[in-house]
């Protein structure tokens, strides 16, 4: 079983199952376009054997570190076939940082608590320290004179690292039903944000007093504290339904964009007591949504039939948008439908936003699911997915060959400015595979995967395990590079 710290979209029916199996360490060589616009470097591992390690996410830090999170359940570091990190209970929350370029890593820190516990996303503090953000049970031990008791079945944690892997500070979020967190970022400002889902009235700053009071049902939290850690504002959609963070980014001028869907009655999702959404008519709805620096309001956006799930933001504001389409959509107001589901119960999408909501394109995709987005310059990357054979554009031209074993393999797909597909590298291992978390080197010139692999793995597509990566049998977490030095013109 694996943590999933936040819902995501199911699309079963996108995949296609084969029946045939391959041996375990026999791979099949992946497909990719020409000319090469990446190309594998190298890729390191944590090696657990007990299984269930997998990286969630991570960050490139302005040195050129990297910052990776996620959970362990038992990490043998020395690779010498004993744990040396046991974990204590199901999962507990893993934070690695890799020294830059990716070759090594610099330290790993783990926190200890009795439940299915995990690290869900990371932003780095600009000083070599990282914030971290997840969900715990029960209670979480972080080092002996740090430790947090959560107030329901679960938490959200909000832990902050120094450049050393200490950790310096730890709070828990939540109230009396069950609550975490998912989201972590910080602005030019210097302002940190962090987003989940609440249940019930929450003390977010532990004053006594509830700062917000989220549906029963959950509502998705967005809160915003300053350098210094005092929360400046909290917002939780008014509505006795239910809602969902899909995903948030900065803009460069402090600007925020949210991402998520909703179900139940109308909502006002910035507290000035009139709705900004209708009512979802019994189905769930998407949404996209831009607050200012002080976290008002500029606008929202709710095509019918869509939902949106994670995004990122173009160096010259335009919002990139991942999402799945679940019936005939309308993406441009125009009463002409841009992306239907060709049959299938939902269909994913990348789509594009200008910073004052006109909607640019839209890309339907086939046969894959994309969860993670990054951008940097004319390049776009997406992280996710696939089963068998993979075209994702729909050309009618195979983009990648997994693993014909019906289960995932993962995958990184690069795409150009206007969207279009310009190549796919696979992570193809012969059981389950997933790339969760996508980022750029600071300088564009690298992408970073992360996510799990398991038993073998191949990164370059040359139908061979790579050597560095020992064979995780029950699950390991990864975290490849892919140098990305030719542009496309």
């Amino acid at each position: 079983m694996q943590y999933t710290p936040r819902r995501l979209f199911v699309l079963t029916a996108l995949i296609v199952v084969l029946s045939t199996t391959l041996a375990p360490g026999t791979l099949r060589a992946a497909v990719v376009t020409q000319p090469h616009i990446c190309k594998y470097v190298h890729s390191v591992s944590l090696y657990g054997p007990g299984g269930g390690d997998t990286g969630e996410n991570l960050v490139v830090d302005k040195d050129g570190s990297i910052f990776v999170v996620g959970y362990h359940s038992g990490l043998d570091l020395d690779k010498d076939g004993k744990v040396d990190t046991p974990a204590f209970g199901s999962t507990d929350p893993v934070i690695v940082k890799i020294a830059p370029g990716g070759g090594k890593s610099d330290w790993v820190s783990t926190a200890a608590g009795p439940g299915f516990d995990g690290a869900a996303d990371v932003a780095s503090d600009g000083t070599g320290g990282a914030y971290v953000v997840g969900r715990f049970h029960t209670g979480m031990r972080f080092n002996d004179s740090l430790k947090l008791t959560s107030r329901g079945e679960s938490d959200g944690f909000l832990a902050h690292y120094d450049s050393a892997g200490k950790p310096l500070t730890a709070v828990a979020i939540g109230g009396d039903l069950v609550d975490e967190l998912n989201f972590v970022a910080v602005d030019a400002a210097g302002n940190l944000l962090v987003g989940g889902t609440l249940r019930g009235p929450v003390d977010i700053d532990h004053d006594g007093a509830p700062d917000v009071t989220a549906s029963v049902h959950g509502s998705m939290l967005l809160a915003s504290f300053d350098p210094d850690g005092k929360l400046r504002w909290a917002r939780t959609p008014s509505s006795m339904g239910q809602s969902r963070n899909g995903g948030f980014a900065f803009g460069a001028d402090g600007t925020l964009y949210v991402s998520g869907y909703y179900q139940g009655p109308e909502m006002d999702l910035d507290g000035d007591g009139k709705a900004d959404l209708g009512a979802s008519m019994g189905h769930e709805q998407g949404f996209l949504a831009r607050y200012d620096a002080d976290g008002h309001l500029t606008w929202v956006l709710s095509p019918t039939g869509v939902l949106f799930g994670r995004l990122a933001v173009a160096s010259n504001g335009d919002v990139l948008v991942l999402g799945v389409v679940t019936k005939t959509a309308d993406f441009n107001g125009d009463g002409l439908p841009d992306v239907d589901t060709q049959a299938e119960s939902q269909r994913p999408f990348l789509a594009r936003y200008k910073d004052n909501g006109d909607f640019s394109w839209v890309r339907p995709f086939t046969g894959g699911l994309p969860t993670y987005v990054a951008t940097h310059g004319d390049l776009i990357a997406l992280g996710g997915l696939f089963k068998g054979d993979l075209d994702l554009d729909g050309n009618g031209s195979i983009d990648a060959r997994g693993d014909p074993d019906g289960d995932n393999d993962g995958m990184l797909a690069i795409l150009g400015r206007d969207g279009k597909l310009l190549e796919v590298w696979s992570v193809v291992g012969s059981s389950w595979d997933q790339v969760r978390g996508v980022a750029f080197s600071r300088d564009g010139r690298s992408i970073y995967a992360t996510g799990f692999y398991r038993q073998t793995v191949d990164f370059d597509g040359d139908g061979k395990p790579e050597g560095e990566i020992l064979p995780g049998w029950r699950g390991d977490l990864f975290v490849a590079r892919y140098d990305c030095s030719k542009q496309p013109k």
